[in-house]
């Protein structure tokens, strides 16, 4: 850990041009966001960059000791390398408890994107030259004692994180006198395990195509994740994954995790097309992952096999054909509290059974989706490179454009 030095208003500014909203649950008053106390000129910052150690211990001053009153700010800063997240575990958290949700002594988590910083400008008082002015998501707010908390453990969205810390005037009887702060754990982890395995198509938030390898040698495997893994997803996004693997195979894919939300933040186990049948009105309330074919023609509708929904921590799904298509579909509500993980192999399609599914009607909103879906595939399909299109060709059978 090396500190900083007072933060400049330069670097809180660049945190207000990235700052647009709190996020849902606990809050700080509107003269107290933690991206208007950083324009305070006493704001410390502390680095722990992972050129010096992968792990370690974070804390508030004085910990376990009381924390002190009127700290305007202290910037916990973790910098990780290119490759790289920041988990960071909140072990002990005693602070001022909220009043009606509002936290007036809190500890704020910041998602940012940010380049990395050299040696020297660790060393030095940071700078709006060393952040990229854009936050990914709002920061979350945290007081109160860990109980209170929904969840303890965060993940950055990209190589940097910040916390920032805060604490007011108190009364001299006030329990929080006695409060000890908070202490947690940090570590930096291969952003590699954390992403899809596949190619992003351009012009799309989230939605990828993986295909098999033209070798008959070489068996492809990997990973498809919801976005922003290992965070929770957003709000109202579509995502299409799809998988091209060669004319004689199959593609199997298990559900190592799933947690989808429903609009009253509840869910349901085992979530698959029999517990989702009754979710196909327009006013459908749970997000879903719809299984569906990937049409052989661009204005052939796609035909629905299976849903899935709610929380699953094992199923599995194998094509009857080369290619197969899922869509995931986040509705607008929010908070999501919810993020899946599935791993995927092509195989030779004498090695396996497929799934027996019984197609499905889809409601408007699923058959609209699939249909986004399948159009982004075909746009890549005929402006991809010729190595590309040959290698798909070989993949499956041949879709007309």
């Amino acid at each position: 850990m090396s500190f900083v030095g007072s933060a400049s208003k330069l670097f809180a500014l660049v945190f207000l041009i990235l700052y647009n909203q709190i996020s849902d649950g606990l809050r700080a008053p509107p003269n107290m966001d933690p991206l208007v106390i950083l324009q305070h000129p006493n704001c410390r910052c502390y680095v722990f960059s992972s050129a010096k150690r992968i792990h370690g211990v974070f804390k508030s001053p004085n910990f376990p000791a009381p924390y002190p009153d009127q700290i305007d700010c202290i910037i916990y800063l973790f910098q990780g390398g290119a490759c790289e997240i920041v988990q960071i575990t909140f072990l002990t958290i005693e602070l001022a408890p909220p009043r009606v949700d509002v936290c007036f002594d809190y500890v704020a988590i910041v998602n940012y994107n940010e380049t990395r910083l050299s040696m020297s400008q660790q060393r030095k008082t940071l700078t709006s030259s060393d952040v990229v002015r854009r936050q990914s998501v709002p920061p979350s707010v945290l007081c109160g004692t860990l109980p209170m908390l929904k969840k303890t453990t965060f993940f950055s969205e990209t190589n940097s994180l910040a916390l920032v810390f805060h604490s007011t005037t108190r009364a001299p009887l006030e329990q929080s006198k006695q409060m000890s702060g908070f202490q947690g754990t940090f570590l930096f982890l291969n952003s590699s395990n954390y992403k899809v395995n596949g190619d992003h198509l351009r012009g799309t938030e989230c939605s990828y195509v993986i295909q098999s390898s033209q070798s008959k040698r070489l068996l492809v495997s990997g990973r498809i994740v919801s976005p922003r893994f290992p965070n929770d997803y957003p709000p109202n996004v579509r995502c299409a994954y799809t998988f091209l693997g060669r004319r004689n195979e199959r593609v199997v894919i298990a559900v190592r995790l799933l947690q989808l939300r429903h609009l009253d933040g509840a869910g349901i186990n085992n979530g698959t097309s029999t517990s989702c049948v009754y979710e196909t009105s327009p006013l459908s309330s749970f997000d879903r992952i719809l299984i569906h074919t990937l049409p052989k023609e661009r204005w052939t509708e796609p035909v629905l096999f299976a849903r899935l929904c709610g929380s699953l921590t094992s199923f599995q799904i194998i094509s009857e054909e080369p290619s197969l298509q899922l869509t995931f579909i986040s509705l607008p509500f929010g908070p999501k509290n919810g993020r899946f993980l599935m791993e995927y192999v092509f195989v030779k399609g004498t090695s396996v059974k497929p799934s027996s599914w019984t197609p499905t009607v889809p409601a408007f909103f699923e058959q609209w989706s699939m249909k986004q879906s399948t159009q982004e595939v075909f746009n890549y399909l005929q402006s991809a490179q010729p190595s590309n299109t040959q290698n798909m060709e070989l993949g499956m059978q041949r879709h007309v454009l």
